[in-house]
């Protein structure tokens, strides 16, 4: 966890100065929208950004996103509820390239924090236990494309963001854990 937490401000302190560089009229967009994971537990979600241009091909992303989720148990033996919210916080460079002055495909590489939280309840005959919340961190990696539609100046369509995220418990250990994101929304263009 140390480790985990030692690279995720090495990150953060390699990308803050370099994003407010970029922080000039024009130059920042910030994207919200509707997100689906692809994962049993976990399904309805939410994502944002928002990025800098560094250059016209290159910009520095911090993407946000939250996914929850709630089951039910009932058989003769078992009952309960478990529910589940999971946050990721990735940084990382994009690279873009518009075509016609309106479409503008991309891809990224984020690396970051997924925070995981649980808590609940079961029975198991006569006796009925709760638990929580109980919160874990893993260290997340997310490689995704996407397209950017140009309505206006300002405003953007993105029809499609795929992303795969990876999760694991130690910065240095391979990744236990993939789920692909799907988004769609709004982007904004700040001037």
């Amino acid at each position: 966890m140390k480790k985990m937490l030692l690279a995720f401000s090495l990150c953060l302190m390699g990308i803050l100065p370099v994003a407010a560089y970029a922080q000039e009229p024009g130059d920042i967009s910030v994207f919200g929208g509707y997100a689906h994971t692809w994962v049993t537990q976990r399904n309805h979600a939410w994502n944002a950004s928002i990025a800098g241009n560094l250059t016209k091909h290159l910009a520095l992303v911090a993407d946000f996103s939250g996914n929850y989720h709630s089951d039910s148990y009932a058989d003769p033996y078992y009952q309960g509820e478990n529910h589940q919210q999971n946050h990721t916080f990735l940084f990382g460079p994009r690279y873009l390239y518009t075509i016609n002055k309106r479409w503008t495909p991309f891809a990224h590489v984020l690396f970051g924090l997924e925070r995981e939280t649980s808590k609940g309840w079961y029975r198991l005959g006569s006796t009925t236990n709760s638990y929580g919340p109980n919160s874990f961190n893993y260290f997340a990696a997310a490689f995704g494309v996407g397209l950017d539609i140009k309505i206006n100046n300002r405003i953007s369509v993105r029809p499609i963001q795929f992303d795969g995220v990876g999760i694991t418990d130690d910065v240095f250990s391979p990744f236990w854990g993939y789920y692909l994101r799907t988004s769609f929304g709004a982007v904004i263009r700040l001037r």
